[in-house]
């Protein structure tokens, strides 16, 4: 064998080589495709973007600020927030402030787009990801610093490690998360789904905030509701004690009958003294029952409609997968089923609402029943208002059971069936739960003999 024929192969190996490391190079998902997800899931406007929920609003642009800067802002924003997170990576405070100790970052680096990726890079290193990972364990430590990446596996798969957490949601399903780490999918490919996710978390917060102000309401209202309901009771129990004393003189009742009477009243109008002054923290405290009962019973983390409407969201998006290679009559079917799926969404989160209103609301308005309890003939009041306080957690409880559950089925049908039947079959779904949403909780209410509004 001659020299060049030994050498000649050799040669053509050696030139290929570069091009078959750049092409499998180019297949693998890479640190910066992975801070690009990232970047597009937690801060969609930008560089300059902060926590919504922050009340102190930087003094300008925080890529115009120092780290120094930012770190002070922080620490005010801190103080009436959730979250001081900034930048297109949504750093923390504490986390900041660690990158500076370790010497990542100085204070005097301007908190610039250049600043940031170097954080970001850094931040993902830690977690073991390099390029070309595709680990669900790694993947699931890059979800551990970045709440809007979704569990990979383990029985929280889907879920953002701070599912419900100042108002976090995984913003892109598990399938689609290791699509990017494989290279299966463009993070353009899933931008699409997370603001699909986005919106419908949104208006999951709008229902929560008004559960929220519905609370504040009620809490407001409680306090001139309870100094009328005692002044009632004492009045119309005073007056019910002469009243009584007055038979009683008239009867010739024995000394011992009348003190064990006696008694017996002051027990009753103490215990109904303790339910009024203590209302606001009554049904607070039935409204946290019935949703850690409801967790219990369906298995789920943090039950909220913001959760809900996210899970819902997602679901429908993912009827639409393939829906280039669809024809027109099954697109267009996919997209009408998708689209009323949402309005019947709408409907149960708007039932849950009314469930809330009836026990925040009407249980606070009702109280003004307790102070009734003064009087004997009208002792009964106080016990309807019990009852119906009752009633309405069993209301609020049934209707969150019912809510996920058909969700946990919708899901499992979405698992077994293409997009077309799986909306269908959604869709069936959602219409039995809302008739169950309607009908059923006030069933399950009347059992206690109250009906509440």
């Amino acid at each position: 064998m001659s020299q060049n024929a030994f050498l000649l192969p050799l040669l053509r190996v050696a030139l290929a080589l570069p091009l078959w490391l750049f092409a499998v190079g180019a297949m693998a998902c890479t640190e910066r495709t992975m801070l690009e997800l990232i970047g597009t899931l937690e801060a969609p406007k930008g560089y300059d973007q902060v926590y919504s929920g922050v009340s102190v609003q930087p003094p300008r642009p925080i890529t115009t600020m120092t780290v120094r800067e930012v770190l002070d802002w922080q620490r005010l924003a801190s103080k009436t927030s959730v979250s001081s997170a900034a930048g297109r990576y949504q750093v923390i405070r504490g986390t900041l402030s660690n990158l500076v100790d370790q010497g990542v970052v100085s204070v005097d680096d301007i908190y610039g787009p250049r600043t940031q990726d170097r954080i970001g890079l850094h931040l993902l290193r830690s977690t073991g990801y390099r390029n070309g990972t595709t680990s669900p364990e790694v993947a699931n430590r890059v979800a551990g610093i970045w709440a809007a990446l979704p569990q990979i596996g383990g029985p929280e798969a889907g879920l953002s490690v701070y599912e419900g957490y100042a108002g976090n949601h995984a913003l892109i399903s598990a399938p689609s998360y290791q699509g990017v780490l494989d290279c299966s999918l463009d993070v353009a490919d899933v931008e699409m789904e997370a603001t699909v996710v986005r919106a419908g978390t949104r208006l999951g917060f709008e229902f929560d905030h008004i559960i929220e102000r519905m609370l504040e309401g009620s809490e407001a209202m409680a306090e001139p509701l309870q100094e009328a309901a005692l002044w009632l009771l004492y009045a119309l129990a005073i007056a019910d004690i002469v009243v009584t004393f007055g038979r009683i003189a008239i009867t010739g009742r024995s000394l011992g009958v009348v003190m064990q009477d006696l008694v017996s009243r002051m027990l009753v109008i103490g215990l109904l003294s303790f339910v009024i002054l203590n209302i606001a923290d009554i049904v607070f405290m039935v409204a946290n029952v019935a949703a850690l009962l409801a967790e219990d019973i369906t298995n789920s983390k943090g039950i909220s409609l913001s959760a809900y409407a996210r899970a819902k969201t997602t679901l429908v998006f993912s009827f639409s997968e393939g829906f280039g290679n669809l024809p027109s009559h099954s697109s267009q079917l996919v997209f009408s089923l998708s689209l009323i799926i949402v309005l019947l969404t709408g409907a149960i989160m708007a039932l849950a609402l009314l469930a809330y209103a009836r026990l925040y609301i009407g249980t606070i308005i009702g109280v003004l029943a307790a102070g009734l309890g003064g009087f004997t003939a009208t002792r009964n009041a106080p016990r309807a208002l019990i009852f119906s306080t009752l009633g309405n957690g069993l209301r609020l409880l049934t209707l969150m059971i019912i809510m996920h559950l058909g969700l946990e089925m919708a899901q499992a049908l979405r698992g077994s069936s293409p997009g077309e039947t799986a909306a269908l079959l959604t869709l069936m779904v959602d219409i039995i739960i809302v008739l169950l949403c309607w009908q059923l909780p006030t069933t399950i209410a009347k059992l206690t003999g109250g009906l509440g509004l």
